[in-house]
C-alpha cells in the first residue's frame, strides 16, 4: 500500500496528520503529424497509469445514516474489485474527512469535482463570492490528501453552453457563455490556483471536455464530447 509519513509539530503543537508525496501528470500530447488529436492519461510517479473506476455517489440520501465502517466497506469493495480511481461526482457532495483517509490508506486515487452540476448558475457578485469561498474552503479542507490527483470545475456544463441544452435564444448566447466562463474560470480555477498552487494537480474546467483543446477555443469548445480530445 501507499508509504506514509507522520509530521508532528513540537511544543505548541495544534494537530497531526499523515502526508503522502506523489508526483501526477496529465499527459496531454498531440500524437504527431497527420493525426489528430491528443493523449489524456495519468503518469503517477512518471509511470503510465490505466485508469479504472467508476463515479461514486453520496452512498446515503441522508447522511447521518453514513458510517465510517461504511465508507471504508463500500471503498475497500471498489479496491477489491481491482479499482484505482473514483470520481467524486459533483452532482453530490464533498465528503467527510474520513472519506479521504481512507482513500489515502488503500491507495485509490480522487477524481475530484467542484459540486457545480448540469445547469446554468447565476453570475450575480454575492453568488460568486460564495462560490470562491466555497472552492477556498474545501480545497483547504482536502488538499493535503495524495488521493487527490485532478481537480474538475463541473459536470457537463461546457457542453450544455456548447450544444445549447436549454434553448437559450442567439441573443442572449454570447452572455450565456461569457456567465459560464466567469464563474467555472475567473472563479473556481482561480480559487484552486490561490490556495493548491504549490501542488501539481491538473485543473480541467468540465466533463466531458476537451481538455487542452477547449483551453484553445476561449474555455467552451465547439464539441466538448470529441473523442479525438480530453475526456
Amino acid at each position: 500500500g501507499p508509504a506514509f509519513a507522520p509530521i508532528s509539530i513540537p511544543d505548541n503543537r495544534i494537530g497531526s496528520r499523515l502526508i503522502g508525496f506523489r508526483t501526477v501528470q496529465l499527459i496531454q500530447h498531440e500524437y504527431g503529424a497527420g493525426k489528430n488529436g491528443t493523449s489524456f492519461y495519468f503518469s503517477i510517479n512518471f509511470k503510465s497509469i490505466l485508469i479504472k473506476g467508476s463515479n461514486w455517489i453520496p452512498s446515503d440520501s441522508l447522511q447521518e445514516r453514513v458510517s465510517d465502517e461504511k465508507l471504508e466497506r463500500l471503498l475497500r469493495s471498489a479496491q477489491l474489485s481491482n479499482m484505482n480511481m473514483l470520481r467524486i461526482w459533483d452532482g453530490g457532495i464533498y465528503e467527510r474527512n474520513s472519506f479521504y483517509e481512507i482513500a489515502d490508506r488503500l491507495g485509490i486515487m480522487l477524481w475530484h469535482d467542484f459540486m457545480f452540476a448540469c445547469s446554468l448558475y447565476p453570475v450575480d457578485e454575492p453568488f460568486l463570492t460564495n462560490v470562491h469561498d466555497e472552492v477556498i474552503y474545501q480545497v483547504k479542507r482536502v488538499q493535503h490528501h495524495p488521493s487527490i490527483v485532478l481537480w474538475f470545475g463541473n459536470n457537463e456544463n461546457e457542453a450544455a453552453v456548447a450544444q445549447n441544452w436549454y434553448g437559450v435564444s442567439q441573443e442572449k448566447m454570447k452572455k450565456t457563455k461569457d456567465d459560464y466562463r466567469k464563474l467555472s474560470v475567473d472563479t473556481i480555477i482561480d480559487a484552486v490556483k490561490q490556495i493548491d498552487k504549490g501542488n501539481n494537480r491538473p485543473f480541467v474546467t468540465s466533463s466531458p471536455s476537451n481538455g487542452l483543446e477547449t483551453i484553445i477555443e476561449n474555455n467552451i469548445a465547439k464539441d466538448p464530447q470529441d473523442p479525438l480530445y480530453g475526456i
